[in-house]
């Protein structure tokens, strides 16, 4: 039976954002996939890493569709005790899903930045983002885990003890932010030595700044759950928040699959990458001869900007 959206309604609303969202990620990923394959790349482990992503990310969009058949974004009042409980599991295991879909996501994009260069001073830098968005993950996990005193930790009604909160979602939130942030400042950092004409440069900050759309869903999240505390009323408050988690996760995803987009967009014209590289190679292999068998340092740096922009276009 259909239901209509209203003011003490606000399921319905919640359930088609939630698979329109996730269809979103998805297709991004689709698009990532099959422009790997198209272009004969060679699938990796951060490609691994984001399938699992996604498969988190469906049984998350499946756990908040289960918690509006049950009652999210009905009033408390309006529903009975097998209702409630249903649905208090069901945002339990939603949120502790969404937490391991973006820590996994934020993975995936370590791995990517770290192929980025072939110096390894900068793998550094991509090994502190997959162990910053590893650390919040882990701690995210355990603490939604046992946010509640046991056997009913998915409970905080019926007088059990859990965790502050507003502290607890304020620490996740800036958590994700932060590491975000952190990914798209190296990034930045890594493509600002690359020897790229400068639109090519633009074209790439543009394309890694879409990240710093999650933050910016992230703080109105974290503004709305704040405002949602006013209300002891906790199914019928829940759903905006709910609502701006799932888009959350559909913009972790879809932006972890946007730079490979740009690989797809290189490849229409007309082969000029594939082009480019054999003469890069000829220069860089003209230059080490010349410079004696050790090469100079600056052959040996204009190479390895050569091997930073090589993967940045491909």
């Amino acid at each position: 039976m259909a239901q209509h959206i209203t003011a003490s309604n606000r399921g319905p609303l919640v359930q088609i954002f939630t698979w329109f969202f996730f269809f979103v990620g998805l297709f991004f990923f689709v698009v990532r996939l099959v422009t790997k394959h198209a272009l004969a790349s060679p699938y990796k482990i951060e490609d691994a890493i984001i399938i699992v992503a996604i498969i988190l990310s469906l049984g998350q969009s499946i756990a908040v569709s289960a918690a509006v058949s049950n009652g999210l974004g009905k009033p408390l009042e309006s529903l009975n005790e097998a209702q409630i409980e249903a649905t208090l599991k069901s945002q339990y295991v939603a949120i502790i899903l969404l937490i391991a879909c973006l820590g996994t996501t934020k993975l995936s994009i370590a791995v990517f930045v770290k192929g980025l260069s072939p110096d390894v001073h900068h793998h550094r830098y991509s090994n502190w983002i997959g162990l910053s968005s590893l650390v919040w993950m882990v701690i995210g996990l355990i603490s939604a885990i046992f946010q509640c005193s046991p056997p009913h930790t998915w409970d905080p009604l019926n007088g059990n003890h859990c965790v502050n909160l507003r502290a607890w979602w304020t620490f996740i939130a800036l958590g994700n932010m932060l590491t975000d942030v952190f990914i798209v400042a190296v990034q930045f950092f890594l493509l600002w030595g690359v020897q790229l004409p400068m639109s090519n440069k633009f074209i790439l900050f543009s394309i890694f700044s879409f990240r710093l759309g999650v933050v910016g869903a992230t703080i109105a999240q974290l503004y709305v759950y704040y405002q949602s505390f006013d209300s002891l009323d906790i199914t019928l408050r829940a759903w905006l928040p709910a609502l701006l988690n799932q888009l959350i996760q559909s913009l972790s995803i879809s932006t972890a699959c946007i730079p490979h987009l740009k690989r797809f967009l290189d490849s229409l014209e007309s082969g000029m990458i594939r082009v480019r590289e054999p003469s890069r190679m000829d220069n860089s292999q003209v230059g080490t001869e010349l410079g004696g068998v050790g090469g100079s340092n600056s052959t040996r740096a204009s190479s390895k900007k050569q091997r930073i922009s090589g993967s940045l276009l491909r």
